[in-house]
């Protein structure tokens, strides 16, 4: 049944030639109640879900579509088109109005040289407009069209050399011109067939995970095993039990035993194949070169497979930024952590090594940053511990190198150590921080009751002897 639907719905969905439907799948935005057909050979990036903050203003100008050619042309430009939905506005010169404001923002030009409209499936009038974008190696060309129903609007971009785009205007505008919007019945029948992630792209599901991947599937199922074995052993340090806050008393049961039990949100793993292809999702999002990141707006974690230095890099980044996610989930974006805990304990967890054979952890010094703690140890150029644990991000990021390793190590001390007066002092913090969301006050009430100096003395000689 499947088969015989959907080359009827492309058709309807569709007003270009069947052997141009036969190369190139279609791009469908159900959610816009939209579809238009790319390139022919053309990578679609997936694009990032709109992060979700109260204090974060919504984009007017939304991507939520992005391709790449095979390779750049003959000047060596890259070749791309996105796709954007221009909110608040419902005709096309309010669209160019807002998506040039949009591009022109921090005093960037972009000069329009032409513009003309067409027509899209025999009724609603489009408009492409050819515009030059200064650069300090040379002017990118934008060719951009812009449809709108009355009551949505949205852009096409494509870009190259500002020297060659015009001369592309013929074979894009058969891309333009298959722009539908989708009316009720169109969107019905495509929401039955529709595949939920883009050509390409397969989703390999675990326990609690939902491992998106494009690499080589037995990769992203390795992947997903080491998810699950590592979110033990979050679980071993921080129970999800002993994180559900203060217990709910439910009127008519005071006297009963209460619990208040956290749960796991099902997690997105999103892992590319390429790191070019994850830098360009990753900068799309505004994170710009990471190995991998999670983003907790989105209950998303990404990275990549490496090629130059072995999957086990992948896995252990993995480790490292899965814990941020596993403490998201307990704590909320509410509850701030100080960034060298955050840190320190996804840098405890990357150092950990998984049995393939005993299906064990075993969790050991990390290798990668042990050598710079220990001569920071020697040489007194660490930070203070006074000082450290009141850094904010920006301070802890500044110095980037000697504070992951310092981070990791005092996790790793305090988790390790034999003295009793050290031991415990990680999980009562953390569970002072998730009943009272007071940062403060969940540090006076235990680190605070340490004698500070005696811990860096301690710390300090047990790092030269990680």
């Amino acid at each position: 049944m499947k088969r015989t639907l959907l080359p009827l719905v492309l058709a309807l969905a569709f007003a270009i030639p069947a052997p141009a439907q036969a190369k190139a799948q279609p791009f469908i935005d159900l959610d816009n109640g939209i579809a238009v057909m790319p390139p022919d050979k053309w990578k679609c990036i997936p694009t990032p879900k709109e992060m979700k903050y109260q204090w974060l203003e919504e984009e007017k100008v939304k991507m939520i579509a992005k391709w790449e050619a095979p390779q750049a042309d003959a000047d060596n430009y890259s070749v791309g088109a996105e796709l954007n939905i221009i909110r608040d506005t419902k005709d096309l010169d309010a669209a160019i109005k807002e998506y040039t404001s949009n591009q022109t923002r921090g005093g960037r030009e972009f000069d329009i040289k032409k513009q003309q409209d067409f027509m899209i499936a025999g009724k609603l009038k489009a408009r492409w407009v050819l515009a030059h974008v200064p650069s300090r190696s040379g002017s990118f060309g934008y060719l951009v069209a812009f449809f709108s129903d009355g009551e949505k609007a949205f852009a096409m971009e494509f870009h190259m050399s500002a020297a060659r785009i015009e001369k592309k205007i013929p074979d894009w505008m058969k891309n333009f011109q298959s722009f539908k919007f989708l009316n009720e019945k169109e969107i019905a029948a495509l929401a039955k067939i529709k595949p939920p992630l883009l050509p390409g792209w397969q989703v390999h599901k675990t326990k609690n995970y939902d491992i998106q991947f494009n690499c080589p599937k037995a990769f992203a199922v390795l992947v997903g095993n080491h998810m699950e074995a590592i979110l033990l052993e979050y679980q071993k340090y921080f129970p999800l039990d002993s994180f559900g806050g203060s217990p709910a008393l439910i009127e008519g049961k005071e006297n009963q035993p209460v619990s208040q039990k956290t749960t796991l949100e099902r997690m997105t793993v999103k892992m590319f194949n390429t790191n070019d292809e994850f830098q360009s999702y990753a900068n799309s999002n505004g994170v710009g070169g990471a190995a991998a990141y999670f983003s907790p707006a989105q209950n998303e974690l990404v990275g990549y497979m490496t090629k130059d230095q072995g999957k086990d890099l992948s896995i252990h980044i993995m480790y490292h930024e899965a814990m941020h996610q596993y403490l998201h989930a307990l704590f909320g974006e509410e509850v701030r952590i100080p960034i060298w805990l955050n840190e320190g304990m996804a840098e405890y967890f990357f150092g950990g090594e998984f049995s393939e054979q005993t299906g064990r952890f075993s969790i050991g010094p990390n290798k990668v940053r042990i050598d710079t703690i220990r001569q920071a140890a020697r040489d007194g150029s660490f930070v203070p511990l006074k000082k450290l644990f009141q850094y904010t991000q920006a301070q802890y990021y500044s110095n980037a190198g000697l504070c992951y390793a310092q981070g990791w190590s005092v996790a790793y001390f305090l988790w390790t150590t034999k003295d009793p007066k050290y031991q415990g002092v990680i999980e009562n913090f953390m569970k002072l921080l998730r009943q009272t969301k007071d940062g403060e006050k969940a540090f006076n009430e235990s680190f605070g009751k340490l004698d500070i100096d005696q811990l860096e003395a301690d710390w300090k000689a047990a790092v030269v002897k990680f």
